[in-house]
């Protein structure tokens, strides 16, 4: 995990040197806390043992997270 956060920021880091404008997804709150980003996401709730997304875009990172509900929907755990 550490080696991936570090290759991460290093992307980061290196795209941050065009001044162009990029997009970039994760689930690492790690990366979400880095220098020249700004976060964005959507809400979900959970109906009938299935995620819905309300796909309406918010300002700052998601503090909701929904790994564990996707295993139990795939039968993993």
């Amino acid at each position: 995990t550490n080696d991936r956060i570090s290759a991460a920021k290093n992307v980061i880091k290196k795209l941050n040197e065009y001044n162009q404008f990029f997009l970039i997804t994760t689930h690492d709150d790690e990366i979400c806390d880095e220098n020249n980003i700004t976060n964005y996401h959507f809400s979900e709730s959970y109906q009938d043992d299935k995620i819905i997304f309300d796909y309406k875009i918010k300002t700052g990172k998601a503090e909701t997270k929904n790994a564990i509900y996707l295993l139990k929907m795939a039968n993993i755990i």
